[in-house]
């Protein structure tokens, strides 16, 4: 196999430096990595990273609003060549003019004027987590150099990538989650807090929230964070005294 370029293996480690860094945020560290692939991998046009979140296939980066498209027209019909190197695990390469096993697609990425994809899979032995889609405008296929180049960087640099972001979006996940336990638990402190002074129910409570929230255009978990800090200064207040 081809090894993949040394100045493309250089951007890409730097790209990902720059990222765990915290230089660079995700989206800026994906969008370096496809635009290496079309700087690296001979023929390749644009290029897109297919995360699966869920199991359900997502473009977290692309180079080309075309190459999101045929990404997404492949998301809604359930297959084509990036779902493929997903499922069998393995690189697929289609000619548009000249494969047929994708009909819908090959038609779609023709009316785009893209005349050749290559999506290699973005993983290990035990799990694949997405794929790097490489487009041609230039020529009907990808050649035999070409496609190692582009699996080389699988290799040596996507699955680096995919792994990088699989943490990051779970590590974002786990901060939402956080968040939205302590918005919560403010939000019943405030309505405990208004339920005493206003001798009402918890409906009611919350409804007293609700109002001052949109009166005053923002957001609840501010409107009762102010309630309690002002509840807990009082107590304070008074224990002093």
């Amino acid at each position: 196999m081809t090894d993949f370029p040394q100045v493309g293996l250089d951007a890409g480690r730097e790209a990902l430096r720059r990222f765990l860094a915290g230089d660079d945020d995700l989206a800026a560290m994906q969008t370096k990595i496809a635009l290496i692939a079309t700087e690296t991998v001979p023929g390749c046009d644009m290029a897109s990273i297919t995360m699966l979140r869920d199991q359900k296939p997502t473009t977290p980066a692309f180079t080309a609003k075309t190459a999101l498209l045929l990404d997404e027209a492949q998301y809604e019909n359930g297959d084509g060549p990036c779902l493929a190197a997903i499922r069998h695990r393995g690189p697929e390469h289609v000619s548009t003019t000249a494969d047929d096993r994708w009909p819908a697609f090959s038609a779609a990425a023709a009316d785009l004027g893209v005349l050749a994809t290559f999506s290699v899979p973005l993983g290990n032995e035990e799990a694949v987590i997405g794929a790097l889609n490489m487009y041609s405008e230039t020529q009907a296929e990808y050649d035999a150099a070409a496609r190692d180049v582009a699996c080389s960087f699988a290799d040596q640099l996507g699955v680096a990538v995919a792994t990088a972001t699989l943490y990051a979006e779970s590590y974002e996940l786990s901060r939402q989650l956080q968040q939205a336990m302590e918005s919560r638990a403010v939000i019943e402190q405030a309505k405990g807090i208004l339920m005493a002074a206003q001798r009402c129910s918890p409906d009611a409570a919350f409804q007293i929230l609700v109002r001052a929230s949109q009166n005053q255009n923002r957001k609840l978990r501010a409107i009762a964070s102010e309630i309690v800090e002002r509840y807990q200064s009082a107590e304070a207040g008074r224990t002093a005294e």
